[in-house]
């Protein structure tokens, strides 16, 4: 599971990995819901934001004691009118994932 180039998430180690999957995946279940149905309009924008904001709220719940949440950190999450695409939006998000425990580092001073 350990890697030599934590700078790709692409090449993290798998539990981060499976950890942006899982986010990646609720993101696009709520897009999916407006896609090719509503037009782009500040009630539709709003809406998806709502609902990705609920979304990463629930993500900073820890679903056990251990494993900690999903997220630990959401910051400038928009949903705007893509500017580079007539019939599109960009939403933007930028989040923490909790680090693996792969060290334990043991120092004992006995005297």
């Amino acid at each position: 599971q350990l890697t030599t180039d934590p700078s790709d998430v692409k090449h993290r180690e798998m539990s981060f990995t499976e950890c942006v999957n899982y986010i990646c995946y609720g993101i696009l279940n709520i897009c999916n819901k407006y896609h090719g149905k509503y037009n782009i309009h500040p009630g539709v924008l709003n809406q998806i934001q709502t609902e990705l904001n609920s979304y990463f709220y629930s993500l900073t719940a820890s679903p056990n004691e251990y494993a900690g949440p999903y997220i630990t950190e959401l910051t400038n999450l928009t949903v705007l009118e893509n500017p580079n695409q007539e019939d599109g939006i960009l939403v933007t998000a930028s989040f923490s994932c909790p680090k693996p425990l792969n060290n334990i580092d043991v120092s004992l001073n006995i005297s």
